[in-house]
This record gives C-alpha cells, sequence and structure tokens, in this order.
C-alpha cells in the first residue's frame, strides 16, 4: 500500500471516531436533559384576601360564669334560695312571741366581724306542736337575727341549718343559702366571698366587696339541705296560716 493511502485511511479513521465520540457525549448529554424538568408557567393563580377575625369579650359574660354567687331582689344568693319567706317570717313571728327564751353563747357560731356580742336570746317551744314549730329555734342578738331548724345529723348529734335573715350584712335574707348560713353541729369550714362591684351595678364604686361568708360545703349538699329545710317550712307556715301578717312581719324583721 502506498504512503499516501495509508495517509488518507488515518484521516477517515481518525474522522469517524471523532464522531462516534462526538455522538455518545451528544447521547449522554440528551439523556441528562431527559431528567430536568422545566417549571411551566402557572396561569390564573388567584389571591386570596386575607381576612383577620377579632372578638370583643361581653363585659361580665365569664364572671357570671365563675361567680360563687347570684343577685336575688337585691340580695347575694350561694344556692337556692330555699324556704319560702312570708313561711319563714310567720315561723320566726310564733317563736318569739310564744316560745321560751334562753340565752347562749355564739363562739361555735360564724357571725359578722362587727357582731358586738358574745351571746344570743334563742326561742323554741318546749312542747311539741300540731304544726311541729318545735322544730324551729329563733336567734335573735338585737341587730343579728337568724331562723334554725333541727334535723339529725350523720354522728346522730343534732344539727342545725341556720338561716341568717338579718344583720349578716346588706345581703342577708330569709331563705338559704346566702351570707352566714351555716349548719350548727356540723364541721365545716366559712369562707369569704367578695363581689364584683362593677358586674353588680354597684354605682360608682369601682373595687372588690364583700358578700359575707359562705358555707363551704359541695353544691349537691347546699341543695340537699335546701330541700331538707324548704319542705318543713312551707308545712309549718301553712299550719300557721291564720298567723301569717306579713305586714307585722316586715316590721318584725326592721324593728331594730
Amino acid at each position: 500500500m502506498k504512503s499516501d493511502q495509508i495517509f488518507n485511511s488515518k484521516i477517515i479513521f481518525s474522522t469517524l471516531l471523532s464522531g462516534f465520540v462526538f455522538s455518545q457525549a451528544s447521547m449522554s448529554q440528551n439523556a441528562s436533559f431527559e431528567n430536568v424538568q422545566v417549571a411551566k408557567p402557572v396561569l390564573n393563580v388567584q389571591t386570596i384576601e386575607e381576612i383577620v377575625v377579632t372578638a370583643q369579650r361581653r363585659k361580665g359574660m365569664l364572671d357570671d360564669l365563675n361567680r360563687e354567687y347570684k343577685s336575688v331582689d337585691g340580695k347575694r344568693i350561694f344556692e337556692g334560695p330555699h324556704g319560702e319567706m312570708k313561711f319563714i317570717l310567720a315561723i320566726g313571728q310564733e317563736i318569739k312571741n310564744n316560745g321560751e327564751m334562753k340565752r347562749i353563747m355564739s363562739r361555735r357560731i360564724t357571725m359578722p366581724s362587727d357582731f358586738p356580742g358574745s351571746s344570743l336570746n334563742r326561742y323554741k317551744y318546749p312542747l311539741a306542736h300540731e304544726c311541729g314549730i318545735e322544730r324551729f329555734q329563733l336567734f335573735d342578738g338585737g341587730e343579728f337575727m337568724a331562723l334554725g331548724y333541727e334535723m339529725g345529723g350523720a354522728s346522730g348529734r343534732t344539727e342545725v341549718l341556720f338561716d341568717v335573715m338579718l344583720g349578716g350584712g346588706p345581703f342577708s335574707a330569709p331563705g338559704i343559702w346566702g351570707p352566714y348560713d351555716q349548719v350548727l353541729g356540723k364541721r365545716h369550714k366559712m369562707e369569704l366571698i367578695m363581689g364584683d362591684s362593677q358586674s353588680d351595678g354597684m354605682g360608682l364604686m369601682s373595687s372588690a366587696y364583700a358578700v359575707g361568708m359562705k358555707a363551704d360545703l359541695p353544691t349537691y349538699e347546699l341543695m340537699d339541705y335546701g330541700d331538707i329545710y324548704s319542705s318543713p317550712v312551707a308545712a309549718t307556715g301553712k299550719c300557721l296560716a291564720d298567723k301569717l301578717n306579713i305586714d307585722a312581719a316586715k316590721n318584725f324583721l326592721s324593728r331594730n
């Protein structure tokens, strides 16, 4: 073979080899391009307007739910009230007029801090009465007055439901459970309850105020005692129907 032919063959082979390498590189490059995802433009994009929701707490709403008392005719009641006022006053009147009086010490009774005395007059019917009034007692301390109802205690001792009608602060009223109402003869604590003057509409006063002492008993016990009290109050009060003088009863509480 001649030298010029050999030279041409080398050129052709070199050209073919270069084309093969270029073709392989192109294929490799095209393969890598196939794995690349090109982001397409997003059309018709809608923007949602930002909405800010605000809430305003209604004044007194949560306070009413958390408050340990309610207002009934301007009085502060913790539960109830149990016991009809006209019957309670009629029973108290009858005991005061015809019951026997005995002076007793008040040291085992939770009394208001401004009560000056250490003793009370207790009035009680000595004998059984057709209306069952012998189960009731009247406690009188001048500026302080409460009706008591005797009942049997779990320990066998006599317990007395103590219904403060007057002298337990401005919120005392006939019927339980209000300020300083308690169960005498039962071991339970008394807790001081404070009121919210703004929520209670106390005029210009903006600070808290003392409602009074509350019997520290579970709600279900307060309700049970309320039923125990209201039933005999109604039965005895109706039996004393001829003594239901409402005007005299009002004077009975405001005589001081």
